[in-house]
């Protein structure tokens, strides 16, 4: 796969415009909404949320009109390393290196501790990151 063509994540409805940002209205389904006995269980849920996104140039949107979400293919591998791979080696190894100096439970609340700067630097330089994680939009009429 080529990595200047964008992936389509999602299909959702314009919500509403403005400048060049483009506000588009996704289903979130749970784990189990396609399962084909939530009917039974009734724990299957939908969440409507809105995902913020570029106007393509010279293309006018009007709310209601279906679109495809497209990302970059390579921004769902890098927000799981910053969400989930990197805070989770940072946790393993102040558990390890604190649980030889310290007892089980400080060990365990010094690592717990050492992702509250992580994930704060993370929310400082959000809108640094913002650009690794755009998306753009077709119509659904187009071929995506």
């Amino acid at each position: 796969m080529s990595t200047n063509k964008a992936c389509v994540i999602k299909e959702g409805r314009v919500h509403h415009t403005h400048e060049n940002q483009v506000y588009v209205e996704v289903t979130a389904l749970s784990a189990c909404a396609s399962c084909s006995a939530k009917s039974a269980c009734g724990t299957a849920e939908s969440d409507q949320r809105i995902i913020e996104a570029l106007k393509p140039d010279g293309i006018v949107l009007k709310p209601g009109e279906k679109v495809w979400i497209n990302a970059h293919p390579r921004a769902g591998h890098r927000a799981v390393i910053i969400g989930y791979v990197i805070p989770f080696v940072l946790l393993m190894v102040v558990l390890i290196v604190a649980g030889r100096y310290t007892s089980e439970l400080y060990a365990g609340l010094l690592a717990l501790a050492s992702l509250i700067p992580y994930y704060l630097t993370i929310y400082l330089v959000r809108g640094r990151m913002a650009t690794y994680f755009t998306f753009t939009l077709t119509r659904k009429s187009e071929p995506a």
